[in-house]
């Protein structure tokens, strides 16, 4: 299980996917993530920042710099300003002086080097030198490898008493019989049933499995990927996004603390779905649209009536994600307005 989860980590990319995955990770840790991946704005450096205590040790800050796969000489530094290097100069000089909140500035800081895969040999001397060389009494440096993130997850969101043998069991016949989506599908749904079972649990237990579900379904979209075959992981995801949503309806329009917290549990998973149906389509039908015949090739049903079964499978996916694109569309609407208000208050 680890040699997956590591794999799968490995192929993430930096932006909406490694980053999205390490605040729900924290949070399981205990940790309170006060600084999540943004666009757009000035963010110094750090991608994810966090406060909280690690292996019985003393709280402290840990800022990281995230960077997908492994971690080369190119990518630390080939004077671009996504490089590794000038991100940890930009956190040192910039964030920590003026961007950590009030109340942890008497924390110490931890600056976390975030990879996916791994750090080639060839960089690590220039890596060790510049910790070596920046290392302050409050200040230290870690490297959080794929290797040591799946360790994390794995205990974390896999231990045995989070999820049972049975469900790990499900999760490796489904990302093992990707190139077969229905039977793939099936163990994953089997997955997804007994993850969601949480009719009688507390809130904790129901972030959980709510973050288990998310995990899970990241590593099989990561694999379907890779395995250039998106059917399972769009199944998958459809159905785990049902699951999520008996699970936080409860929560639905409520304020107080975990009410909001298991409802930003549950956008990670809409957020996979989307990020899903787009691939789907840009992969599987838009290069395929101006091609007659496309979809009877590829279906060779022994009849007409499977051809149809399949067209309307594929109209009823592209309706889906229309719709949520008029909903989201909607919603960003409604949030300039909002502001457009605010700020028409504030000058009045």
């Amino acid at each position: 299980m680890k040699l997956i989860i590591r794999e799968y980590l490995a192929s993430l990319r930096e932006r909406d996917e490694l980053d999205a995955i390490l605040p729900d990770l924290l949070s399981q840790l205990g940790m309170n993530v006060f600084s999540r991946p943004g666009r757009g704005g000035r963010q110094d450096g750090v991608d994810v920042a966090a406060v909280g205590k690690l292996d019985g040790k003393a709280q402290k800050v840990y800022l990281f710099a995230i960077k997908p796969g492994d971690l080369t000489r190119r990518d630390w530094a080939r004077d671009g300003v996504q490089d590794l290097r000038p991100s940890l100069i930009e956190i040192l000089d910039a964030y920590i002086p003026n961007r950590l909140p009030a109340e942890h500035q008497d924390k110490d800081v931890v600056i976390c080097i975030c990879v996916g895969g791994g750090i080639q040999e060839q960089v690590r001397p220039t890596i060790e030198g510049f910790i070596k060389k920046h290392r302050q009494p409050n200040i230290t440096f870690e490297q959080w490898n794929g290797d040591k993130l799946a360790s994390l997850i794995q205990s974390n969101f896999l231990r045995e008493d989070l999820l049972p043998r049975n469900a790990r069991s499900r999760l490796r016949k489904s990302l093992a019989m990707l190139d077969e989506p229905d039977i793939s599908y099936q163990h994953f749904a089997a997955l997804i049933r007994s993850l969601s079972n949480v009719e009688e649990l507390k809130h904790a237990q129901r972030m959980t499995a709510i973050r288990q579900i998310s995990i899970c379904l990241w590593i099989l979209y990561g694999w379907g990927r890779e395995a250039g075959n998106l059917e399972s992981a769009y199944r998958s995801s459809e159905l785990a996004l049902l699951h999520a949503w008996s699970i936080v309806v409860p929560y639905a329009g409520k304020k107080y603390k975990a009410a909001r917290a298991i409802l930003s549990a549950f956008t990670s998973i809409h957020s996979t779905h989307q990020q899903i149906a787009s691939e789907y389509l840009l992969t599987c039908i838009l290069p395929n649209v101006e091609k007659r015949d496309a979809l009877s090739s590829a279906v060779r049903g022994s009849c007409g009536v499977d051809i149809n079964l399949k067209m309307f499978d594929v109209l009823g996916r592209i309706a889906i994600k229309g719709l949520w694109r008029y909903w989201l569309a909607q919603q960003a609407a409604e949030e300039n307005t909002d502001v457009q208000e605010q700020l028409a208050k504030s000058y009045s």
